[in-house]
């Protein structure tokens, strides 16, 4: 498949004295602007475009930040319908001793303004980190989404029912391997 336009998507990024920031932006039709796409009669394809930003401040003990994000059409790009979503997050990490920390990150979510804009999702974790050696990462963790108002489809699955909501909980060992 080929397509018929190019989507643009870039970021700036700072650091001094443990203190990061940056800013991003993407524009675009998400690769659906196909050659030879069949849209319903009369339609044309909306541009998909979203902002984020990040700030923070790092040390050897600890990190904390916060993220925000805006975005119009992410999911409708094909779409009669035009939508809205917008979020923010906050997370940090305590490291109490050599190989080991503490982190937690909640993030809450109007995936809809336009078309659902009662819906909201709510996620946050909380865990322990121990790093054995210098490439690897195991967490023991504690994950918790909850859908307000309706459904929203996230990596594990729909949460939610239409109005009444849902939630969804995990509990598990997870691990990285760096090289």
């Amino acid at each position: 498949k080929v397509t018929k336009s190019v989507d643009v998507e870039g970021r700036v990024s700072a650091q001094y004295k443990g203190f990061y920031g940056a800013a991003g932006g993407y524009s675009g039709k998400r690769a659906n602007d196909v050659q030879g796409a069949l849209l319903p009669d009369g339609q044309g394809l909306h541009t998909a475009s979203r902002l984020d930003g990040i700030v923070g401040y790092k040390n050897k003990l600890f990190n904390i930040g916060g993220e925000y994000f805006h975005a119009k059409n992410w999911n409708n790009v094909t779409t009669n319908a035009t939508a809205q979503a917008g979020g923010y997050s906050v997370f940090g990490n305590v490291n109490f001793y050599k190989t080991w920390s503490v982190f937690g990150r909640y993030d809450t979510v109007k995936p809809s303004k336009d078309l659902a804009p009662t819906v909201k999702d709510h996620y946050y974790n909380v865990g322990i980190q121990w790093e054995p050696v210098k490439i690897i990462d195991l967490a023991l963790t504690y994950k918790h989404d909850r859908a307000i108002n309706g459904a929203i489809g996230t990596p594990n699955g729909t949460i939610g029912a239409p109005v009444l909501g849902g939630k969804y909980d995990e509990f598990g060992l997870f691990g990285q391997l760096r090289f």
